[in-house]
């Protein structure tokens, strides 16, 4: 239920951005990638990043959730639970909308509900969104959830202004937001971004500039952002140097447990310990990834101590512990996806350091190979990645691992992994709740439902003059964009 006040379409809205001249004075343009429209929910990340500021802020360094008088970037400054389930949280006074008029408790709401009635998964849970007043409201989930603050640095939990829903369309081409850059102008893809230079989180370092929504980058942009995931640079993309920061996707190889073949763990960490992923990630392009030791990267919040064994190369421990699966092996994969060489590499090493012969690739459409996951048909590995949609190490274990997982196409069902994961999501101490599911990763790892290869990186290629940071999100810290 969302309590909100009748007033919003009362509110006057903004007038239409102007079009982009060629005299205005530009300091820097960024290609972000296409992004169709600019409503918050469904638009590219990196433009929501520069428009709007999240409720909470993402510590690069512990990829842990802030907020308070002492974080200036977070919109909250409260976030308490007594019980885990329901919520109380307190908007920060002296937020503004690009318009003037103050961000308020209803304006979260206002997001919520809307992301809800979208159907965004991250929110399914929630229910009954009241506002208290002006800075306060409350909330309940489904179910006692410690990550709940992780969760809150996602786009679906941002806030909207009365616009959003007085006129959805005109906003979904010209929002008013409360980021550090305002929608100034607007020419086709290409769009002018005024800096806020009072904004609460800091005024940025580039007072005017364009980001540009094409397909491919050109010469003409001296920065080019490469969303995490994406392994090589657009065309025309060269640029004097590159930022790599760690991103929140992994990439594996799954073996169905329900096929006997595989139920042996030896025998999953044979064909684990054949693998050279060091090897594989030379095959990417250049600072793309970097091989996977474990199942949370470095761009997840994560405890210090899990050890993935099977995750080195030992091809004499791989060929002392093989048992050879009855008939041939197949390797499953999307078609047409630039895995090819990856997959090549794989079945090579098997073949030498195993001795398996008969390899056979398997490639189909991404959906026909998630349906058929789906429903257990695949009799051999498959090449998957999971991108976490925020840094909390529940949003990877649960999906891949849990009971009632979303991609758990493994039919992974160790015991004890389900109730030491329910321990974890009750855990109230973000800082502990990592240890507990330090525990989860390191059962999952020894049991070796799957074969990790390699993290994703974020990509920043710019200018030589050009300076950048990546925040806590793995998105563009545009209020540190700078050119000398």
């Amino acid at each position: 239920m969302l309590l909100l006040a009748a007033t919003a379409c009362s509110t006057t809205l903004a007038r239409e951005p102007a079009a982009v001249s060629s005299k205005d004075p530009l300091d820097l343009a960024v290609w972000v990638g296409p992004s169709p429209t600019l409503h918050p929910h469904r638009a590219n990340r990196q433009l929501t990043a520069a428009l709007f500021s999240p409720l909470v802020v993402v510590d690069p360094e512990s990829r842990l959730p802030t907020w308070g008088p002492d974080v200036p970037g977070a919109l909250l400054e409260s976030v308490s639970s007594e019980d885990l389930r329901r919520w109380d949280l307190g908007v920060k006074e002296g937020w503004t909308w690009h318009d003037g008029s103050p961000v308020v408790a209803e304006d979260v709401a206002r997001g919520w509900q809307a992301a809800i009635d979208a159907g965004l998964p991250i929110v399914s849970t929630i229910t009954d969104i009241r506002v208290r007043d002006k800075t306060t409201l409350s909330f309940a989930l489904a179910a006692p959830y410690g990550q709940l603050p992780a969760l809150l640095a996602d786009d679906a939990f941002l806030p909207l202004p009365p616009m959003a829903l007085a006129d959805p369309a005109r906003f979904a081409e010209a929002p008013i937001g409360n980021g550090v850059y305002r929608l100034a102008g607007r020419e086709g893809d290409t769009l002018l971004l005024d800096a806020v230079p009072d904004h609460p989180a800091g005024a940025p370092a580039t007072g005017r500039l364009l980001a540009v929504r094409t397909d491919e980058p050109s010469v003409e942009q001296q920065v080019v952002v490469v969303p995490d995931g994406v392994l090589e640079l657009p065309g025309d993309a060269e640029r004097d140097r590159v930022l790599r920061a760690p991103g929140r996707q992994l990439a594996y190889l799954g073996f169905p447990l329900t096929d006997p073949r595989f139920a042996d763990p030896d025998v999953r960490v044979a064909l684990a310990q054949a693998i050279d992923r060091d090897a594989l990630v030379d095959l990417l392009p250049e600072g793309a990834a970097v091989p996977a030791d474990r199942l949370l990267g470095p761009g997840m919040a994560r405890s210090d101590g899990p050890v993935c064994m099977a995750c080195a190369h030992d091809p004499a421990r791989a060929a002392a512990l093989w048992a050879p699966p009855v008939g041939p092996l197949s390797i499953w994969f999307v078609a047409d996806a630039g895995h090819d060489a990856v997959i090549d590499a794989v079945a090579g090493a098997w073949s030498t350091v195993l001795g398996v012969d008969d390899i056979q690739l398997a490639t189909l459409p991404a959906e026909d190979l998630l349906g058929r996951l789906a429903e257990a048909e695949v009799p051999g590995p498959f090449r998957l990645t999971w991108a976490a949609d925020t840094p909390s190490p529940s949003r990877l274990l649960e999906p891949l691992f849990g009971p009632r997982g979303s991609a758990n196409d493994f039919r992974y069902r160790a015991e004890g992994v389900a109730d030491a994961l329910a321990a974890a999501d009750l855990e109230r101490d973000l800082e502990r709740a990592l240890e507990a599911y330090g525990v989860v990763e390191q059962q999952v790892l020894d049991d070796m439902p799957l074969v990790p290869l390699w993290f994703s990186t974020v990509g920043v290629a710019m200018d030589g003059d050009v300076t950048v940071e990546v925040d806590g999100r793995g998105l563009l810290d545009w209020a540190s964009l700078d050119r000398s």
